[in-house]
């Protein structure tokens, strides 16, 4: 081989070798040429509202109906705390309690008005507050249970004697119309002491101390119901946590009754939806396409809700989504590819400049001496930018 080379021509060899320069050459420039072109998309002002219910009873994305699955979250948190009275003055207040009224007379309920008396064996008398119906006996496991029910008591009169110790209480109206078995079968009974009775200078409850108890314990309960909230969504949005239901205080001691402390506790609770923001977004993507003909990219819009109402009923959550924003138009990126493959710099801009659905495009050609989009799409590299 080397005697045959050494001796083929020298100007054959220089000949064949320029030759294959230019045909290396050529496969070079035919083989990496590569188009990479930047379309923006033509922006169109969007401000729409569409109205979206969320549910655990939902378990699919139905663009039809605008429904997206939920999760249901109920929460309910209980805050309560003794806090001391800074008041004082001369009181006259009348000890008050719960008892417990049985009725072992029969089945039949007995009916006992507002006011009616109860007397303890020593002789005191406290009236209920309200009336109240003491439901029958009845039989459970061949044994007879009385009939039961909770109320409040006021002493008949104001003063220390009055807070006495659990006792067991009469009922004075059957007693004076002879009726002894009622007398003897509905009785009252406390399991409390009776508190809050006095005549002389006391501390008391100020409008102050109670609306500052208050409103400590509502801020606290508030928290706590929210951060509960926090804590279970596990990334789920939820979009009306600020409707936070607070209960009705209840409190061992009233504005301007007499106590050194009083307890109070506020109770507050949320039932709501939480949903996959992804689900919503899917949801806000086809409802732009459907009624718009636009592409929505959900990171780029402004979107807020408005007439949140939770149906309690079917647990079920609607609201309105207010979108604001662009939407783009749509680009067909294989159809540009095909009509640009093999085009010169002059007629790429020819077809953009035709081609209503783009705001502006950047190409760029490459190595340096490629003048012509590729013909092979894989070497045309394309990217919407919104």
């Amino acid at each position: 081989t080397k005697k045959s080379f050494r001796n083929f021509p020298k100007k054959s060899l220089i000949i064949l070798g320029i030759i294959s320069v230019v045909l290396l050459g050529v496969i070079v420039y035919l083989s990496t040429g590569s188009a990479k072109i930047d379309i923006v998309p033509k922006k169109q002002p969007l401000d729409l509202q569409l109205k979206v219910s969320a549910s655990d009873k939902f378990s699919y994305v139905d663009a039809g109906l605008n429904k997206i699955p939920g999760q249901l979250f109920n929460i309910e948190k209980t805050a309560s705390q003794v806090f001391q009275t800074t008041g004082e003055k001369e009181v006259a207040q009348k000890a008050r309690g719960i008892i417990t009224i049985y009725n072992e007379y029969g089945t039949t309920p007995q009916v006992l008005i507002a006011t009616t008396r109860f007397q303890t064996p020593e002789g005191l008398v406290f009236r209920t507050l309200k009336g109240v119906t003491v439901p029958g006996t009845k039989v459970e496991n061949g044994k007879i249970i009385p009939g039961t029910v909770k109320v409040e008591v006021i002493a008949d009169k104001p003063g220390q004697s009055y807070n006495i110790s659990a006792s067991k209480f009469g009922i004075p109206a059957f007693s004076e119309r002879n009726d002894t078995g009622r007398y003897e079968k509905i009785y009252g009974k406390s399991s409390e002491p009776m508190k809050g009775g006095i005549v002389g200078t006391a501390k008391v409850v100020t409008d102050s101390d109670f609306n500052t108890a208050k409103q400590t314990l509502s801020d606290q309960v508030t928290k706590d119901v929210e951060d509960s909230l926090k804590t279970q969504v596990s990334g789920l949005k939820v979009i009306n946590t600020s409707v936070i239901q607070l209960k009705e205080v209840e409190s061992t001691a009233k504005a301007d009754e007499a106590a050194d402390s009083f307890t109070m506790a506020v109770g507050g609770s949320i039932k709501t939806v939480g949903f996959k923001e992804e689900d919503l977004k899917g949801l806000i993507k086809q409802y732009v396409d459907k009624t718009q003909n636009l592409i929505a990219i959900p990171e780029k819009l402004t979107i807020s809700y408005t007439d949140v109402v939770f149906d309690d009923t079917n647990n079920t959550m609607t609201f309105v989504v207010n979108i604001k924003g662009n939407g783009y138009a749509k680009i067909d990126i294989d159809k540009i590819k095909t009509d640009l493959a093999d085009r010169s710099e002059v007629q790429i801009k020819d077809y953009f400049k035709a081609t209503s659905s783009v705001e502006s495009v950047k190409v760029l050609l490459s190595p340096f001496w490629v003048k012509r989009i590729p013909q092979n799409k894989e070497k045309i590299n394309t990217q919407l930018i919104y």
